[in-house]
């Protein structure tokens, strides 16, 4: 479709044909009825989530983080076509990448008529996760994303929207993140080293909730899914939250039950409003793990916020820090340091259960 690739892939023509620039448009109200020809808006400064003034969302990149979650989301009145495409110099200054349902492909390339390479949309609402990726994955420099929304089967009538940022700052994040897994992850049999990772074997990283849990109409199964779903969001790990078996809750603290992080209601014995106990092999493995919530403090925001704080521990970060974040032992919001967000994405995309710790 000759008018899509020219008019994404062509850096001149965004200049010429700007016609919205920071959060001037609202598309709670996009019309599909009254777009005529090609008009652009520029988002500005990326932000995590898509708003009512731009449908591109980054995820935490835009606050310092280190994923790159690229969502679209907006109101619309009738049917429309989706497109999220990429620039990025860095990897090819030649070439603007289309996400199609395939993954990502050469713009120039793609039938950008067939289903495969665009989203539908239907009012009322579009939203649409599409692509997560660590941002230590990708060379440094300026990323330029756009999503464009256009009449369907016509892109002779669109909308592009369009948002940058610059990916930076690796090198040293990874440095910093490497110290945080040797502070308060890796073990040491002796004195001397090496330090081994740990973690679990595998991701998704599977959740068992106890039925006091699963059938409580304050919290339910959703408080645990929230709270693990913040970790996917800040580190792209994976979870599968379910229903404990009968076997497993049988056999829980027996040893007969592995690769599981079994959650329920019970009266820690530390005091606190949460604990976790780990079962973890010398070779690194984490086999099980326990998770007791008080369920005085389970529900609500801080409920949430809560079990998030005791599964950055279950996947590997054995400290607390001070400084108003996720990971204080006193957890005060949804903040979260970004080297131990790299250290978690380290842990679960570079290193094996076992594997020594560098120390640069």
């Amino acid at each position: 479709m000759k008018t899509l690739r020219t008019l994404i892939a062509a850096s001149a023509c965004v200049a010429a044909l700007l016609l919205f620039t920071g959060h001037a448009f609202a598309l709670a109200n996009i019309r599909m009825g009254s777009i005529g020809g090609v008009q652009w808006v520029d988002c500005g400064a990326p932000s995590k989530d898509p708003s009512d003034g731009c449908p591109i969302g980054i995820g935490p990149v835009a606050n310092d983080g280190v994923m790159i979650n690229l969502t679209g989301a907006f109101d619309v009145d009738g049917s429309a076509w989706v497109f999220i495409a990429a620039h990025a110099p860095a990897i090819d200054p030649n070439v603007t990448f289309l996400w199609t349902k395939d993954g990502w492909r050469n713009l120039a390339d793609v039938d950008t008529f067939s289903d495969r390479s665009h989203w539908d949309a239907n009012s009322p609402t579009f939203r649409q996760a599409f692509v997560s990726i660590g941002k230590a994955e990708l060379p440094e420099g300026e990323y330029t994303v756009y999503v464009a929304v256009s009449a369907p089967g016509d892109t002779s009538r669109m909308h592009v929207f369009l948002a940058k940022w610059v990916n930076s700052g690796n090198a040293a994040l990874r440095s910093e993140a490497l110290q945080v897994l040797r502070d308060f992850n890796a073990y040491s049999a002796a004195p001397s080293g090496p330090f081994i990772a740990r973690r679990w074997k595998d991701a998704p990283v599977v959740v068992a909730i106890d039925p006091a849990i699963v059938n409580d109409p304050r919290t339910g199964i959703g408080q645990v899914e929230n709270g693990v779903r913040y970790w996917t969001n800040e580190t792209g790990v994976s979870f599968i939250v379910r229903p404990a078996t009968s076997d497993e809750l049988a056999n829980i603290g027996s040893g007969g039950i592995d690769g599981i992080v079994y959650v329920a209601y019970g009266t820690p014995s530390s005091g606190d409003a949460s604990e976790i106990s780990l079962t973890t092999e010398l070779t690194g493995r984490y086999l099980s793990a326990r998770m007791l919530i008080d369920p005085a403090y389970a529900s609500g925001d801080s409920g949430r916020r809560l079990i998030a704080h005791e599964f950055g521990h279950a996947l590997g970060f054995w400290g607390h820090t001070s400084d108003g974040t996720i990971t204080d032992h006193v957890v005060a919001s949804w903040g979260l340091d970004s080297r131990i967000a790299q250290a978690i994405w380290m842990l679960y995309n570079q290193l094996a259960p076992g594997d020594p710790v560098p120390s640069q």
